[in-house]
């Protein structure tokens, strides 16, 4: 169990003053409609000073603070409350009464357990004063930290947009110099979609407990379409201009080449001519493998082929056809255009 610990002093309606459970089911009534205001005014939670992230810009103030943060793409597991109790072992709210004096209840704290499904609970603390009963919040002891917020980080700068529940996030330009990867969120479950330049969305579901810390995995799909077909045609020119431009054997920096065995001299300049294009695949790899910078690595799935033609000394000119096998990888580029890399 989490001790839900809050800093406000959230007096109740005069009617409720005799029942200190009034507090704890008005919490839970603001947690259930998703009411984002009434939740951080009951607890006095000052989201213009919550930690955000660093690098990316949110649509609207407040990020993941925000009212239209849980309107969409948020859910809370089912909220029940269990007894009241007084604070200390084994005594019910039941118990407290029978130590009353003239109708009165005996000072002290009560606590009440809040449930969320299956997923975690909290106890709220509510405590008597002379107008009535009230919640005691005491976010200033670090042994009571926990409470109706957590926190979602992320294990890399987001290169594209990043929407977590209704709110999305955009890359800032000045994102290289980070200096938090975390943001201050209420708890409850999050529909996350991550948009990186290169692969087409990917969503992700995370639960985000009371004090606790959730990292998105920011994983990423199969390349889009676009990506594909330029990562293709940069391959397809690398090649031309190598069967163009190269009058060697094994031109340095080339897919192509031949190795007959030895390194004799050659009698004049080596021709190449292109036959037939390789067939390429594209695979992508983990997001957080490349400081992330996601790749997608390229596989040959059917060698081109290439003719060469040579002569060495005094011998005959020959011609041989080699296979074109491609490899390397596509990744985002400083301006964020997908680069193939050998």
């Amino acid at each position: 169990m989490v001790l839900l610990a809050v800093m406000a002093v959230w007096r109740i309606p005069a009617g409720m003053a005799t029942d200190p459970r009034g507090p704890v089911e008005d919490l839970a009534e603001a947690l259930r409609r998703g009411d984002m205001e009434t939740i951080l005014e009951m607890v006095e939670i000052d989201a213009h000073r919550a930690e955000e992230f660093s690098g990316l810009a949110p649509e609207r103030p407040l990020g993941l603070l925000s009212a239209e943060t849980i309107e969409e793409g948020w859910e809370l597991p089912g909220i029940v409350l269990g007894e009241t109790r007084e604070e200390g072992p084994g005594l019910t709210e039941k118990d407290a009464l029978s130590r009353a004096v003239d109708g009165r209840r005996p000072p002290g704290i009560r606590v009440t357990t809040m449930k969320f499904g299956d997923l975690w609970s909290v106890a709220v603390r509510t405590s008597q004063r002379d107008s009535g009963w009230i919640r005691d919040w005491e976010l200033d002891s670090p042994a009571t930290t926990p409470h109706l917020l957590g926190s979602i980080s992320l294990p890399h700068p987001a290169l594209g947009p990043l929407t977590i529940g209704g709110t999305t996030f955009e890359p800032r330009d000045d994102r290289m110099a980070l200096t938090s990867n975390g943001a201050d969120a209420l708890i409850g479950v999050y529909q996350v979609t991550y948009e990186h330049p290169m692969f087409e969305p990917a969503t992700e579901t995370v639960a985000v407990r009371p004090g606790g810390e959730t990292t998105l995995s920011l994983e990423v799909r199969e390349l889009k379409e676009e990506v594909t077909d330029e990562a293709t045609e940069q391959i397809r020119r690398h090649i031309e201009t190598c069967v163009e431009e190269s009058t060697v054997l094994r031109p340095v920096g080339c897919v192509i080449g031949h190795d007959p065995g030895h390194y004799f001299p050659l009698r004049g300049d080596a021709v190449w001519e292109l036959e037939r294009m390789p067939e390429l695949e594209f695979e992508p790899t983990a997001s957080d493998d490349h400081n992330g910078r996601p790749r997608a690595v390229v596989t040959t799935a059917v060698p081109g082929e290439a003719s060469v033609t040579y002569a060495y000394s005094q011998e005959p000119e020959r011609t041989d056809t080699v296979e074109i096998v491609v490899g390397g990888y596509v990744e985002s580029g400083e301006d964020g255009a997908p680069t193939w890399r050998p």
